[in-house]
């Protein structure tokens, strides 16, 4: 990863930790994210942590080729509509090129 794409997934990470937490659970960076990762219909409170204790990286999202290397150049995106949320230990990836979507209430843990 060069430079540019390093700046611009810090820039992601941060916006996308205070978008969905709250600030003191925010400002750890629990979700460390690629700049080419899309979050759609992410809002507060969307993704919850199983674990009580907040760390830098519980969930990668987007950075390591899944297996056999078949989505590679494919964006990873995550969609959780409204009344939906996504339920998260700790020490989670999500690979480069998945596509996770959560809809109609729906919990996926």
């Amino acid at each position: 990863m060069n430079i540019i794409n390093l700046a611009r997934s810090t820039v992601k990470t941060i916006y996308i930790n205070l978008r969905i937490f709250p600030f003191f659970k925010a400002v750890r960076f629990p979700i460390v994210a690629s700049y080419d990762v899309i979050f759609e219909g992410c809002r507060k409170n969307c993704i919850e942590l199983l674990d009580d204790t907040v760390k830098f990286a519980s969930i990668k999202v987007g950075f390591y080729d899944g297996t056999g290397h078949m989505a590679k150049d494919k964006n990873t995106v995550i969609s959780i509509d409204r009344n939906c949320t996504l339920k998260v230990g700790h020490d989670v990836t999500i690979a480069k090129g998945s596509i996770i979507r959560i809809s109609s209430g729906g919990v996926l843990v």
